[in-house]
């Protein structure tokens, strides 16, 4: 079959022919994008009022709230009032017997002034430890010295007396310097003065070299010869040791027994230097002083004895403070309704049990909690209306601090940058602060426990440039609205700055000005800045919309 060859005049033409065609319709569709334009309705800025107020609900509760609690032990006399009595300012609730609280207090104050000791006792140590950990420091350098010398000058020694040269051995003071660490460490369990600690320690070490230098190699005498050195120490006067001679001097002695002597003897003679054995037992010494003064200087036992001596003057405190109440009675700080008692006349207090509540529900509170918008407007004294209306009350607290949070969420940012008037109170991740208001003649109608809803007018403006709701556009950057541009029919993102707020309009302080037109509802609409846009009455439906309907 023969093959038939295609012109290429023909596939050229052909080519041109549907690049033409793709040429129109894409610039059908290009005059189309332009000339159908995003169709926006408009709103004339113009100028307003706004009564600015912060809602909230929050639980009503006694205007005054006193808890008689027991705080100690004492033996109930008698209890005059049961839970619904109504009392008067001074009447008598409750009468004790108040002598076991003397011993209790005599028993506080005995731990509260040893706790006091043992405060400034550490505070002087620590004082004492860091003079001596800087001057500890430096003997450690001077015997480092020393002992270099020592033996540089034995292998000179060494290497001159005899052609067949011999290596030089030192003296292993570890075993020693691991048992001296534990004398420290013992030491410290038996003192807290620290120039106590350093005077056993360095008695123990002269001890132990002289016994060295005079070649005794038995352990049971070596540790007898450090008792007694210790006894006498201890017989002189030392500060400040929590247990008896006999028991330091066992201590000291089971340490000191358990070193093989016979070995560091041997060392020693190997060595041939019984001045390099003594400097490195003075070394190994001063490493365990240091250790020990390191321990004193860092402040921690300071921190510790602080912490005793807070708590047991609290506690001291505490029970006089009772002992002084109950020594007159229970009496009630104002005129109230008895809430609680479970006192029992002739029985003994219990630190579990409640005592005697005494609240005033003549007077009534509200409290809710601010967001960070609203609790920079809310000031005290500012009019409240209570139970949609009913009742009106005042702001009588709010708290400088916020609680009840540890983070915020895209709501706290908007509402906070936007000035937007509670949209931060409405998120459950933020801080609040605590506002209370004061209702003014409650009735039963007001019951103490319940959640009611509360109205704070935070002022009055007139005659201010307002903008609505829904042309508000707001952002983690701020409050934004289109601007349209009447000579050119187009639009531009504008920001601006709010000030008071009601349901519906919020005050411009800056950014536009009365007479602008803005897009009604740019959220409804995708709008870009420079965009031209058809100004309409009203917004057509989507055609999406339409053809969902006709479908139908």
């Amino acid at each position: 079959m023969a093959k038939v060859k295609k012109s290429k005049k023909g596939l050229i033409a052909t080519i041109s022919v549907v690049l033409a065609v793709v040429i129109i319709i894409t610039s059908v569709v290009i005059v189309k994008i332009k000339t159908d334009k995003t169709e926006v309705t408009l709103t004339e800025i113009s100028t307003g009022s706004i009564s600015e107020t912060v809602e909230g609900t929050g639980t009503i509760t006694a205007g005054a709230v006193k808890d008689y609690k027991v705080q100690a032990v004492a033996n109930v006399k008698e209890v005059y009032v049961k839970t619904g009595d109504r009392v008067k300012e001074g009447d008598l609730l409750a009468s004790f017997d108040t002598e076991s609280l003397d011993a209790q207090i005599k028993t506080l104050e005995s731990s509260y002034n040893s706790a006091k000791a043992s405060y400034n006792n550490a505070v002087k140590n620590q004082k004492t430890a860091k003079s001596n950990l800087s001057n500890t420091d430096k003997q450690i350098k001077a015997l480092e010295k020393k002992k270099e010398q020592i033996k540089n000058s034995l292998t000179n020694k060494t290497a001159k007396s005899s052609a067949s040269v011999q290596t030089y051995s030192t003296y292993d003071a570890g075993s020693l310097g691991d048992v001296l660490s534990k004398i420290a460490e013992e030491l410290q369990k038996i003192t807290d003065d620290v120039e106590t600690l350093t005077k056993l320690l360095q008695t123990i070490t002269d001890e132990i070299i002289n016994q060295i230098e005079n070649g005794n190699i038995d352990p049971d005498k070596i540790a007898q010869a450090v008792a007694d050195a210790v006894s006498k120490l201890i017989e002189q006067g030392l500060d400040g040791l929590k247990i008896d001679k006999e028991e330091i001097l066992e201590i000291i002695k089971s340490a000191i027994k358990s070193v093989d002597w016979q070995k560091i003897v041997k060392q020693i003679t190997d060595s041939d230097s019984v001045a390099l054995a003594s400097t490195e037992i003075q070394l190994a010494s001063l490493y365990a002083q240091k250790a020990v003064f390191k321990t004193q200087a860092d402040g921690t036992l300071v921190s510790a004895q602080k912490t005793a001596l807070e708590s047991t003057k609290s506690a001291l405190d505490v029970v006089k403070s009772q002992s002084e109440s109950m020594r007159i009675g229970w009496k009630a700080s104002f005129d109230g309704v008895i809430t609680s008692c479970d006192l029992v006349a002739g029985e003994q207090t219990s630190l579990l049990s409640k005592g005697i509540r005494l609240e005033n529900t003549d007077s009534l509170t509200v409290t809710i909690s601010l967001g960070k918008q609203d609790a920079q407007k809310v000031k005290v004294g500012m009019p409240v209306k209570v139970d949609n209306g009913n009742f009106e009350g005042k702001v009588t607290f709010v708290s400088p601090t916020a609680s009840g949070g540890a983070g915020s969420s895209i709501l706290d940012s908007v509402g906070s940058i936007a000035g937007v008037s509670g949209l931060s109170s409405l998120t459950s991740s933020g801080a609040g602060v605590d506002c209370q208001i004061t209702i003014k003649n409650p009735d039963s109608s007001l019951i103490v426990g319940f959640d009611t809803d509360v109205s704070i007018s935070t002022g009055e403006y007139n005659d201010i440039v307002v903008v609505p709701i829904e042309s508000l556009v707001l952002e983690k950057t701020g409050s934004y609205v289109y601007l349209y541009n009447d000579a050119e029919s187009t639009v531009k993102k504008v920001q601006i700055e709010t000030g008071a707020t009601s349901d519906t309009i919020y005050q411009v302080v800056s950014g536009i000005n009365a007479g602008d037109k803005i897009v009604t509802a740019p959220t409804s609409v995708e709008l870009e800045d420079d965009q031209k846009v058809k100004v309409v009455d009203k917004l057509k439906e989507k055609k999406s919309n339409k053809k969902n309907t006709s479908s139908k």
